[in-house]
């Protein structure tokens, strides 16, 4: 019985892991087709492309391409956007 819940578990994770790619891959058509007003066969194809050049999981092209790495360049607040409270 123990063993046969491990199975299962290990299935559901599977399944939890597929179904998140797909949204992660579908998201990232979107951006793109809205971006670079791709249809959605050509935003699934740059995706395919990409991942396959750099040997990468599909996954993987679509994280990078909806949450790209912050840069660790500091740059100054535009005009307004940022000012110190003032201490009374």
């Amino acid at each position: 019985m123990a063993i046969f819940n491990t199975e299962l578990m290990v299935k559901t994770k599977v399944i939890q892991e597929e179904l998140e790619t797909r949204k992660l891959v579908e998201r990232a058509k979107e951006v793109l087709m809205r971006r670079r007003s791709m249809t959605v066969e050509q935003a699934y194809r740059w995706i395919q492309k990409r991942s396959m050049d750099s040997r990468k999981s599909m996954r993987h092209v679509a994280e990078l391409f909806c949450f790209p790495r912050k840069s660790k360049k500091i740059s100054r607040p535009r005009r307004g956007q940022c000012r110190p409270q003032e201490i009374s």
